[in-house]
């Protein structure tokens, strides 16, 4: 269990750092181009914007990972079968990280308006949540 949610800790400051890191630039590259940033956040200085992001972003991830943890040790525990080769837990849990990285590339697309953002996130978000995440916790 503890296990568990170290690995959950670290993938969710690892996606906080790699969202502190783009999202700065990306304000940056849609004020430039004079784009208006969606959800209401064109009003706001880009200054306070990146501040904001970078308050709100890391407790977000880190909350995030750590319920994946927990997820994930509930559908270990729960559905411990095996489907063919891949047990029915993690095929489950690769559904739920599909679910929300759907939901997160689709907010990502509401605030930037970019779709090249939204694939690169989505797939920065699958990678380490669906793939590294269930790796870490199988070696560990």
């Amino acid at each position: 269990m503890n296990n568990l949610l170290f690995s959950g800790l670290i993938s969710g400051m690892f996606m906080s750092s790699i969202c502190i890191c783009i999202a700065p630039i990306m304000v940056f590259i849609t004020n430039k181009n004079d784009s208006k940033l969606g959800l209401g956040l064109s009003r706001f200085k880009p200054t306070n914007l990146i501040m904001g992001f970078i308050t709100v972003l890391y407790p977000i991830w880190i909350l995030l990972g750590l319920f994946f943890a927990f997820s994930l040790e509930l559908l270990i525990s729960f559905f411990n079968e095996k489907v063919w080769i891949i047990e029915f837990s993690y095929l489950l849990f690769q559904l739920l990280v599909l679910f929300f990285g759907v939901i997160i590339a689709y907010l990502i697309k509401l605030i930037f308006n970019s779709i090249r953002l939204n694939v690169i996130f989505f797939v920065i978000f699958y990678v380490l949540f669906g793939i590294a995440f269930p790796l870490m916790v199988a070696n560990s």
